[in-house]
């Protein structure tokens, strides 16, 4: 892969993958599958159910796109015939209404418009929408601190991680006494047997469906619909993963992963201060981080 070329191949969950009946025991074996290993953590799920799921799309053809064009050949030449298999054509036409709608479903989340109804046919205006997001969004170069143009996706990181390094170094202090001793107390005895008793599932749950079902999802791939989707999958080794951390205080290093993205503040960015970071956390992280506001 060359400099300027972007990265592909990421892993990322599809809602319309759970429109096959058979997708939910895919992703149920695959879960069930670490329960005798020591390490069967939520981490280690997760990743045997992103290898089940490449799987099952090789073997299934899960491309509606091509699915679509296979059909609409196959309809054809079906209609074409002396004698036509009337019930064989009433088949294909099912199953290109359910490819059509599984393409619709692809670019209406990847290009995450929300104005529109659930089940509006626009496929066209989706990706339209996505190749304008990512026309807006893109990054021909970035002007360093000596005000020299930088053209290829290395030296661009350097910048950006220069940039950053400076905005956020400290002094090192050795002490906050001084800083925090005009504080007073807020948290009560009351309020602090509150945030230390522990978590249970039902927070566990009001936390996963109080996230967004379609943001974009962390270095995983896992959205937030695959946790309400299979909710009752993989509910008990989360709520145990979850309870861990806030017994020990200890966050597994993979859930606290970040992909950090640069928006555009304008529309021909050519310096850092052009551009705003997001965080993209997994939903893991982002679970431990709502349970603590639920407190």
């Amino acid at each position: 892969m060359g400099e300027n070329e972007p990265f592909r191949g990421q892993f990322m969950f599809y809602k319309r993958w759970a429109l096959d009946p058979n997708f939910s025991t895919v992703v149920k074996n695959a879960w069930e599958s670490g329960s005798s290993s020591h390490l069967g953590t939520s981490l280690t799920r997760i990743v045997n159910c992103r290898r089940a799921i490449s799987g099952w799309k090789e073997q299934n053809g899960s491309n509606s796109l091509t699915r679509i064009t296979k059909l609409r050949e196959e309809l054809e030449e079906e209609e074409e015939e002396r004698y036509p298999w009337f019930t064989r054509i009433a088949e294909i036409k099912i199953e290109l209404a359910i490819a059509y709608c599984d393409e619709e479903i692809f670019w209406r989340q990847k290009s995450r418009e929300k104005w529109l109804r659930e089940g509006d046919r626009n496929t066209k205006f989706f990706q339209a929408s996505v190749k304008s997001t990512r026309a807006k969004n893109s990054l021909q170069f970035l002007l360093d601190e000596h005000e020299r143009e930088q053209f290829s996706n290395r030296d661009k990181s350097e910048v950006a991680v220069r940039y950053f390094s400076d905005l956020f170094k400290t002094s090192s202090p050795t002490s906050f006494t001084e800083i925090f001793s005009d504080f007073l107390p807020r948290v009560t005895d009351a309020m602090n047997a509150g945030l230390i008793c522990d978590v249970t599932l039902e927070e566990v749950r009001l936390a996963v469906f109080s996230i967004e079902s379609e943001k974009t999802p962390g270095h995983d791939g896992m959205t937030g619909f695959f946790y309400k989707k299979y909710w009752e999958i993989v509910k008990h080794q989360l709520f145990e993963d979850v309870r861990r951390f806030f017994r020990c205080g200890k966050i597994q290093d993979e859930w606290n992963h970040t992909y950090i993205t640069l928006i555009p503040k304008i529309s021909t960015p050519r310096r850092m201060t052009d551009l705003r970071p997001i965080s993209l956390c997994t939903v893991l992280y982002k679970i431990l981080s709502k349970i603590s506001h639920l407190d």
